[in-house]
């Protein structure tokens, strides 16, 4: 997970490509494993009541928090002062980043981090939604998405196609 490094958090792709995506990825790096997918309706007005904070890839323009979190968390380390002030947000809305973790442990520093680096499904940039594992954000996922979460178990046999799996993400 890229942002991991900011304490417990619920990791969700933002759409259902991306979410096959990942199913397909974990068959292709762990070829015993069963495909499932978790689908969760969150309202909008809980996504508003969390106030999510938004994470933008804009590395062209110089400097991106994004790319500063992923270099950081894809590493393995410690945040930076910098970025300390993310482990308090209950809901980060951000690019998926791509590449194994090795790549980002031979870079020197998160501006090596590129637009390329944002994993692309069918075209369009692969965001998530990753919510804090706090108990209050934790209860009130229990307590609006109940009805409205769902286990899909049968998936196609290739979801989407990956060229190599073990590149991508």
């Amino acid at each position: 997970m890229d942002f991991h490094r900011t304490g417990p958090r619920c990791c969700f792709a933002s759409s259902w490509p991306v979410a096959l995506y990942y199913a397909n990825f974990v068959s292709h790096r762990v070829p015993l494993a069963s495909k499932a997918i978790v689908q969760m309706d969150v309202p909008k007005s809980l996504i508003a009541r969390l106030a999510p904070y938004t994470l933008s890839v804009n590395t062209d323009a110089g400097f991106s928090e994004w790319a500063n979190l992923s270099y950081h968390c894809r590493r393995g380390d410690y945040l930076p002062r910098s970025l300390s002030h993310l482990s308090s947000k209950d809901l980060m809305i951000g690019p998926i980043a791509t590449f194994p973790d090795s790549v980002y442990g031979k870079m020197r520093s998160s501006a090596e981090i590129k637009n390329n680096n944002v994993l692309r499904v069918g075209g369009v940039e692969a965001s998530q939604h990753i919510f804090s594992a706090d108990e209050s954000v934790s209860k009130a996922l229990e307590k609006e998405c109940r009805s409205h979460t769902f286990v899909h178990y049968e998936l196609p046999e290739e979801c989407l196609t990956i060229n190599d799996a073990k590149d991508q993400i």
